[in-house]
């Protein structure tokens, strides 16, 4: 579509088309006394990450599918780009007892 700058990802192109439709959502700090995962008692203002994002899989641009061939193509049978993300998640090394400290 118009507006879409060629070096940014997209995770759909049809026809004429390339934009991103898919997401990945989360949310890294919910840590409200009833849903704090550190272990300890966070107050309301507690702002350690809960879910800490490491890496995403790059997505190919609109110019890289055009030259393959839009989506779907030979090479990518689906016509959106699959999303990846490896996040972590804290962990307090006082209060773990697994004993891998």
């Amino acid at each position: 579509s118009s507006g879409i700058n060629a070096e940014y990802g997209v995770t759909t192109y049809i026809q004429n088309d390339a934009r991103t439709v898919d997401y990945i959502w989360y949310s890294n700090h919910d840590n409200t006394p009833q849903n704090c995962a550190h272990g300890h008692s966070c107050d309301p203002h507690c702002s350690s990450p809960v879910l800490v994002l490491k890496s995403t899989r790059r997505l190919l641009t609109k110019p890289e599918l055009s030259n393959m061939g839009r989506l779907p193509n030979a090479i990518l049978g689906s016509d959106h780009q699959a999303l990846q993300a490896t996040f972590t998640l804290y962990s307090d090394p006082e209060l773990d007892t697994s004993g891998r400290n």
